[in-house]
């Protein structure tokens, strides 16, 4: 990379990567009573990361995918702050603050395939309780094998029934890994719900699978439409990945973790763990 290139990453990345931890933080702590105090306790790195945006304008073509997986990034993250910052200063309810939360997970998406080039990059999509660790440091240094990271089928944004995938780049065939299937919320999509747990699948070691609702949430009433979907996609990821049997985790967010237990319970459900 040039040297102008190379200091505008540097620039660049800590306010990212800073308004994607705080954009975490506020999903994780929201409560409305407490919106305000929230959004304080994040900080302004939107601000900073606004003020460094530009210098993403002007790159040589041959550095295009950086750039644009950057510039993506940055945006989504800037929208959703700027959605947040709408509520916080009396314009809108809590239902934008969940739209404008929406924009993380795509931020995240677009910056993830720099996770193999950037050492930082990377560092973030790790639990950062895990992140001095030299043996999981090493793996993920190796060369992706090939059908591992991430991965959707039918899982566009608007569709039904369809799901997001992340095998871990370092996967071997020759042992069995735990699966952890995690189901959105009401109104949710699986695309956006497999970065809650990115971080832990990348860094401990499972095949993560966020499938999506076949109807507008999880089938809690009428028909269950959702439960053989289940079924049938965890076959397909048990026909391509070596999936341990005895380690098969069910887990899911509102709908989805009340979901979890009208088809985890049933007699004839494969999962060994529900949470």
């Amino acid at each position: 990379m040039s040297e102008a290139v190379v200091d505008d990453i540097v620039a660049v990345l800590p306010p990212l990567l800073q308004s994607l931890e705080a954009l975490g933080f506020v999903a994780r702590h929201l409560n409305p009573p407490d919106f305000d105090s929230v959004m304080e306790a994040a900080g302004t790195p939107d601000q900073a990361l606004q003020a460094i945006r530009s210098r993403l304008a002007d790159w040589p073509e041959e550095f295009a995918s950086v750039r644009n997986s950057l510039e993506a990034a940055s945006d989504a993250a800037l929208a959703a702050f700027a959605g947040l910052r709408e509520v916080q200063h009396g314009s809108g309810d809590m239902i934008a603050v969940f739209r404008a939360l929406r924009y993380a997970p795509r931020a995240q998406e677009a910056l993830y395939p720099l996770a193999a080039k950037l050492p930082p990059v990377s560092d973030f999509f790790v639990d950062p309780r895990l992140r001095e660790d030299a043996d999981l440091e090493a793996r993920l240094a190796t060369p992706a094998k090939e059908n591992t990271g991430i991965i959707h089928d039918h899982n566009e944004p608007g569709s039904r029934g369809g799901f997001s995938l992340y095998v871990p780049e370092y996967y071997r065939p020759d042992r069995a890994w735990p699966l952890v299937m995690a189901l959105h919320g009401g109104s949710g999509n699986g695309r956006g719900f497999l970065w809650s747990w990115l971080r832990d699948a990348r860094g401990r070691g499972a095949i993560l699978v966020a499938p999506t609702a076949t109807g507008h949430t999880w089938a809690l009433m009428g028909e269950d439409t959702d439960t053989p979907n289940l079924g049938r996609i965890l076959d397909f990821v048990r026909s391509r990945w070596n999936v341990d049997p005895t380690k098969l985790l069910l887990t899911g967010m509102s709908d989805g973790g009340t979901f979890c237990y009208v088809t985890g319970l049933e007699n004839s459900s494969p999962f060994t763990h529900l949470a």
